[in-house]
This record gives structure tokens, C-alpha cells and sequence, in this order.
């Protein structure tokens, strides 16, 4: 699935265990920001044993991005499934954000 003209594709990919990855590529900005965080949040929905959200491949992320992954794991930290972001796999850019918003434990659930 693609968002905001290709601007960013979300993959998921499910696990034997139950659990699902969501695979991210491209850019994470006020374009696709509402749309991500909802289609997080219905993905966790459908994966009770939780869902892994992979940063590896997104180039670019700003603020609105940042508070759209934030918002998906609040919305989903109460429910069976929970959403968590592998912050370790984000590229340099985005690994900066994440550092210097100190929001990476918050991301990967370890609040």
C-alpha cells in the first residue's frame, strides 16, 4: 500500500508467531502523517499478538511523522495489540531525530 503518491509504501508483513512487521519505505511527512497513524492503528487491530513497525528504509521523517508513529503506539499501547517501532533500524537521519527528541524509548514501548 502506498500513501501520498508514493511518497511513502507500507508493507506488513505477518509472522508465523502472530505477530506482524510493517515495513516503511520513502518519506514520512504532514502528507501522510493522519493516514499512517490510522492505518497503523487498524493493522495493530488485526494482529492481536502485536506489530513491529520497521524504520530502515525511510529516508526522511519531520516532526508531523514523528507524532504520527508516537500517536499510533498511544492508541495502541491499552489494546491486546500493541505497536512498537524498531528504532535500532533507523537510518542516520531519522536515528537523529529520534535522539534528539529522546522519544526512541517511547517508540519501542519501553516507557
Amino acid at each position: 500500500m502506498s500513501l501520498a503518491a508514493g511518497q511513502l509504501t507500507v508493507r506488513c508483513e505477518p509472522r508465523p508467531d502472530g505477530h506482524a512487521t510493517v515495513r516503511l519505505a520513502g518519506e514520512i511527512d504532514m502528507s501522510v502523517a493522519a493516514e499512517l497513524t490510522n492505518t497503523l492503528v487498524r493493522t495493530a487491530r488485526g494482529f492481536p499478538a502485536g506489530v513491529e513497525v520497521d524504520l530502515s528504509e525511510v529516508a526522511f521523517c519531520d516532526c508531523t511523522g514523528l507524532a504520527a508513529l508516537i500517536h499510533a503506539c498511544q492508541r495502541t499501547r491499552h489494546s491486546a495489540s500493541g505497536l512498537v517501532v524498531r528504532t535500532d533500524t533507523a537510518v542516520p537521519r531519522v536515528a537523529r531525530l529520534l535522539a534528539l527528541t529522546r522519544t526512541c524509548r517511547l517508540l519501542s514501548g519501553d516507557t
